[in-house]
């Protein structure tokens, strides 16, 4: 009897892990939009953007691309690759696409253009070797451009790019970031280009006003891609407005030697046209670069100039004291409103509703928003993406140089967040002050809680505030567009919660009965092979009481994963929560009989390694049904659990069962001792756990000691009941 039982709780959680991973979904990610007036007249573009298809693996991907092209069959005919929309919100392992270049292609330089990259990625053209890689980007949301020779190419035939996604080094260094399941994304544009030797680069472009001199100064990097000798070049600049040259700069460059080199225009404007909320006014910055062998690069963008400073704790703006009022915008709301291809809309039903400044919180924008920003005359606050990290694992600010540079180009950009929750440290303040210095000229701001201990002599500190932030330079508040319904900490996403939970406490009070009125069956009937029919019932009931008891376990697991309200989840904690999603999305009773199997698996292992310490080496599931014997209180966690409904805190059961646990632990131990046994070999499987968990904690107690010094003190655990 006991073997059969065995079989089918076993068998159970087996079906149970096929049914979830059959009705699990990835939550698919929205297209996402986006607008530049920067202008290349003389580079061949192709856009990469719009179908990819998408595997787990780079083995999976070369497989079934090769298969495709070699057999003619339709990837997606094969069931094993699956729709990607790239730029999109959608995270994604590995992503195939082919594409086909032509031979004027073969003379020119390769360029791979990446915007918003968000993670680590890895390129690879044809192949997935070494020799096939075309390079690798660590991003957070800027611009990176990966150069290689055209010869890279097969021109006879179609060209497949794979790109592979992990976590960057700072989504693995936020606190159990390492733990945490996040994947890569792009939600920017992807395109190849073909350059000439010599080209302008438009991420490191920076244009600056000095008031003093009357000049216009625009920074600017000069990229060489294969050699040198093709010097010297000539860079000319013209500033113009209304489709008139307003000021021009010719500037004569040789080789440094390198293959980047800074160079500076600097423009004559004796009246200058500042940039402002109430005038965006912006000049075109033409720059072409040629040399005598016929080489040549243009580009054309929209700059504005503007001077910022702050006095008695005011921005100011050309001179002029800034009353900031704006709204936080969350990175799902930045998502919706570019996959509408509402960005310009927004700015400016913003602007109309009295706000003048965009805060992006958690998150680096697509530098679409800054050129609507510029264009509109909304100012833009920034972010850098350090928080919620232990000091040890605070990165080098040169990490965010790319950042930095985006930024630069751009007169909405006022002010930055520099950091989130970092605490009073030495490594804390080597950061604040190297990254004050790369972004000098903006205001900054590092963002904490009430309680945490920080330092704010370098950077001014701001308190997180359940409506928004706020200072003496003014107030941002969170933005809303009314759609989304308010979720009250009583509402689940298990809408049957309150009555399947009374229903369950009701099963437990009537298989406490049974058990209580069952025959007092002894350890010897363990090897009794024809049982009366009284013990036999009193086994059934047992077996009951242990699915009954791990149940509820199950149930109190998986309950506050469906109650936690993810669409409300603040935007200042910047983690990726589409894995909760998708898990709230699996029918509950499915959820918590994965769960509650597992445990009965793992109850099962932790009696079977034991059973050889007990006479005559008892059966697993015999061993495990009498001593469940000794779980009889588990009614008292079955009505801790229907107390949470009505307001005790959602880690009363789990105390409940704990507290339990610890009282009845001496009756379990006399039990075991009657019966010629050693209880103490129950502890086998505990304490490898245990001991697993100690291990993962020590190599990461940067994390925890984080966690008991900047974050516990600011949790409110007090409760109301009813």
């Amino acid at each position: 009897m006991f073997k059969r039982f065995t079989v089918i709780l076993v068998s159970m959680f087996i079906i149970a892990a096929l049914a979830v991973s059959i009705c699990w979904e990835n939550i698919q990610g929205v297209e996402l939009y986006s607008d530049n007036p920067v202008t290349k007249p003389y580079r061949i573009a192709q856009d990469l953007g719009g179908k990819w298809n998408s595997y787990s693996s780079l083995r999976q991907a070369l497989t079934y691309e090769n298969e495709a092209m070699d057999n003619m069959i339709d990837v997606l005919d094969l069931n094993q690759a699956k729709d990607l929309i790239i730029p999109s919100s959608q995270g994604f392992d590995v992503a195939a696409k082919k594409f086909s270049v032509t031979g004027k292609w073969s003379y020119k330089t390769a360029q791979l253009v990446l915007e918003g990259v968000n993670g680590k990625v890895s390129v690879f053209l044809n192949g997935i070797d070494d020799v096939n890689l075309i390079g690798e980007v660590e991003g957070n949301g800027g611009v990176y451009i990966l150069n290689f020779p055209a010869s890279r190419f097969d021109f006879s035939k179609e060209n497949t790019l794979y790109l592979k996604t992990e976590k960057n080094s700072i989504q693995q260094n936020r606190i159990f970031g390492w733990l945490w399941p996040e994947q890569g994304k792009i939600t920017g544009q992807i395109r190849l280009e073909a350059v000439s030797e010599t080209t302008i680069d438009l991420s490191s472009i920076a244009v600056s006003y000095d008031s003093a001199k009357k000049q216009v100064k625009a920074r600017v990097k000069i990229k060489h891609h294969d050699m040198l000798e093709q010097g010297p070049w000539v860079l000319n600049g013209a500033l113009t407005t209304n489709q008139q040259k307003l000021a021009e700069c010719v500037l004569p460059l040789s080789t440094n030697g390198k293959f980047e080199q800074d160079a500076e225009l600097i423009f004559q404007v004796p009246t200058a046209h500042s940039w402002s909320p109430e005038d965006p006014f912006l000049y075109e910055l033409n720059l072409n670069i040629t040399n005598n062998r016929g080489g040549y690069d243009s580009l054309q963008l929209p700059v504005g100039i503007r001077q910022l400073g702050t006095a008695n704790g005011k921005w100011t703006m050309n001179g002029t004291a800034l009353d900031v009022r704006g709204q936080i915008i969350s990175q799902e709301q930045e998502y919706t409103i570019r996959n509408q291809r509402q960005t310009e809309a927004f700015l400016k039903n913003l602007k109309s509703g009295g706000y003048h400044v965009i805060c992006f919180m958690g998150f680096f924008p697509d530098e679409s928003w800054l050129y609507a920003a510029d264009k509109l005359g909304v100012g833009v606050w920034l972010e850098m993406p350090v928080g919620f990290t232990a000091s040890s694992k605070i990165p080098n600010p040169a990490v965010f140089e790319d950042l930095a540079a985006v930024a630069a180009k751009h007169p909405s950009v006022l002010a930055w967040t520099v950091a989130k929750g970092i605490d009073d440290s030495a490594a804390s303040s080597e950061y604040l002050q190297k990254t004050g210095d790369m972004i000098s000229g903006f205001s900054q701001y590092q963002l904490s809680f009430p309680k945490d201990p920080v330092d704010s002599s370098i950077t001014e500190n701001i308190l997180i505030l359940p409506e928004g932030l706020q200072g003496e330079w003014g107030k941002l508040t969170y933005y809303s567009d009314g759609s989304a319904n308010v979720v009250q900490p009583s509402d689940s996403k298990w809408k049957t919660e309150k009555v399947a939970v009374i229903l369950w406490l009701i099963c437990l009070v009537f298989l406490s009965a049974q058990n209580f009125f069952s025959i007092k069956w002894k350890y010897q009937e363990l090897f009794n092979d024809l049982p009366k029919r009284a013990v036999r019932r009193a086994f059934f009931w047992c077996c009951l009481s242990l699915v009954a008891r791990m149940g509820t376990l199950g149930a109190i697991v998986a309950s506050p994963l469906f109650n936690l309200p993810v669409d409300t989840i603040p935007p200042w904690i910047s983690y990726d929560f589409t894995w909760l999603k998708e898990v709230q999305d699996l029918p509950f009773a499915l959820v918590c009989i994965l769960i509650s199997f597992f445990l009965i698996v793992l109850r099962l292992l932790q009696v079977g390694v034991a059973a050889s310490a007990f006479p005559r080496n008892p059966g697993t599931l015999g061993l495990t049904c009498w001593m469940e014997r000794k779980y009889g209180w588990i009614v008292l966690v079955g009505v801790a659990f229907v107390l949470t409904i009505y307001g005790m805190p959602y880690y009363f059961p789990i105390a409940t069962y704990i507290l339990l646990s610890v009282i009845f632990l001496p009756a379990r131990i006399r039990g075991s001792w009657k019966a010629g046994g050693k209880h103490s070999r129950l502890l086998i499987v505990p304490a490898t756990v245990f001991f697993g968990i100690l291990i993962t904690c020590l190599w990461h107690y940067q994390d925890f000691s984080y966690l008991i010094q900047m974050v516990l003190p600011n949790i409110d655990f007090s409760f109301q009941l009813f």
